[in-house]
This record gives structure tokens, sequence and C-alpha cells, in this order.
């Protein structure tokens, strides 16, 4: 899916989709990885069009870039189960850098077959795209990348100005908190710092990725239920006003 689809109003959301390959390198080392980069789509769909137009256009995008010779970005869908987001859908690629995603862009930018890619997916969903970079700072256990997940996000403004300090303080304290609650935590909580803005949008974004809404249920209620927990949402509502939303998360296009 390309960045040139016509923009539909801004919802307060900006969710990102993790980058495995990140995670992985967290977990084997104590340096952070270098940021990945998500190219997110808030998506709702035009009238008389639905998941099975969408898919198609998803069957069409892979052909068109195999004829090509460009290489498609690992991609998920995510569908909106509970929340107050003006998107339907959310399509998400993932880049391993600034760099990668520049080069992605530029690739399918000089191929005449990927600019029939944007007229299909147009004529099924408008979109507004946006661009932000992922950190992991928290995961449990290893993740298979195909497996369906349950998602909640957190878009936020901040209480004043942002500080960087403070946002590595709370990230600690996230981590440390979740380190400590074994299999109830998430199974990985993202942060996004988000590139592409506009005055009255979130400038910090996490987000919690769990097996099921089971998983969910049983961890908000050891958080809310614990001290530590208590503390920690306090700290991270101190800092941050943030708008809630839940998704249905699926891979649609592998890692090449």
């Amino acid at each position: 899916m390309k960045a040139t689809m016509r923009p539909e109003k801004l919802a307060f959301v900006l969710v990102p989709v993790l980058i495995f390959s990140g995670l992985n390198a967290f977990a084997q080392s104590e340096e952070p990885p270098a940021p990945g980069v998500l190219e997110s789509f808030l998506c709702s769909y035009v009238d008389g069009k639905d998941r099975g137009d969408l898919d198609a256009a998803t069957d069409f995008y892979k052909k068109q870039a195999a004829k090509a010779g460009v290489k498609t970005p690992q991609a998920y869908l995510w569908t909106k189960v509970k929340g107050t987001s003006d998107a339907q859908v959310i399509w998400h690629s993932l880049h391993a850098s600034l760099a990668a995603f520049g080069a992605q862009l530029d690739a399918e930018a000089a191929s005449a077959e990927m600019t029939a890619v944007t007229e299909r997916f147009e004529s099924v969903v408008n979109c507004t795209p946006l661009l932000g970079e992922v950190m992991p700072v928290h995961r449990r256990g290893e993740m298979d990348p195909a497996a369906n997940r349950f998602i909640v996000s957190y878009a936020c403004r901040t209480m004043g100005v942002p500080n960087p300090t403070d946002f590595a303080d709370l990230n600690r304290h996230i981590a440390g908190v979740l380190g400590g609650m074994g299999d109830a935590s998430p199974l990985a909580t993202i942060a996004v710092s988000p590139i592409t803005s506009d005055p009255t949008g979130p400038n910090a974004v996490y987000f919690n990725l769990f097996e099921n809404v089971s998983g969910w249920a049983a961890f908000e209620q050891q958080l809310a239920g614990s001290e530590s927990g208590q503390m920690l949402i306090r700290h991270f509502t101190s800092m941050l006003n943030c708008a809630t939303n839940m998704w249905a998360s699926e891979q649609v296009i592998a890692a090449e």
C-alpha cells in the first residue's frame, strides 16, 4: 500500500504494529535496537466495499510487486473491536529504518505497476497515511509473527511540554513493572514516536499486544490490584491523556 492514498478526517489514533526483528534483538541484548519505522493507514471502506474487496486489492498488490521486482514490506491489518476511532481498519507496513522506508517508497514511485496498486486500493478504502518510529519497551517470550493478536492502543497527548527524560523514566517504569508480572504481562509493549502529526493529534503512542481478550482482562485486573501497578497507572496518567482503542490484528503480508 502506498502513501499517496487520499486522506480522510484524521482519527485521534496512531496505532502501531510490532517490529518482531527489533523485539528479538531487544531480548538478546541489553542495548536497545535502533528504532524501526511504522507506516500506517487509518482507513474506512468506500460505500459498497468490504473486507473481501480489500483482500482482493492486497492480492493484486502482491502480484504487481512481484511483476515489478519490488519487495513488499511485512504488513498487518487491524480491525476495530472497541473504541472511538473513526477508522474501521488500519493497515501497517513495517520498515527496518527510515532509509529502508525511503528506498521502498522510491521503488514503488518508479514503477508503473505499483501506480495501478494505488488506484486499486483507493477504489476500496479512504485512508490517512501516518508515519512513526517504534521501540520495544517490554516483551515476554517468543512470538509468532503470523499469529492473530488482540491489541490495546493508547494515543496520547502529553500534559505540558514533552520531555525526553520524562519518557525515558516512564518507559523504564513500565518495563520494570511489567517484567515483574510474569505470564500476566502483555506479550509486548511498544512505544511509538510520531514522525507525521498535527497540532491536535497524539505526540506519544503506546500499545500492548496480547494473545487474546482474556489475556488483556487478566493483565488489567492484576495491574490494578497491585501496589506497583497502581503506582505505574498514576505515573502514566500524570504525564499523558490518552484515547484507548482495541483491535484484532492479523498478518496480511509475511516478511520476505
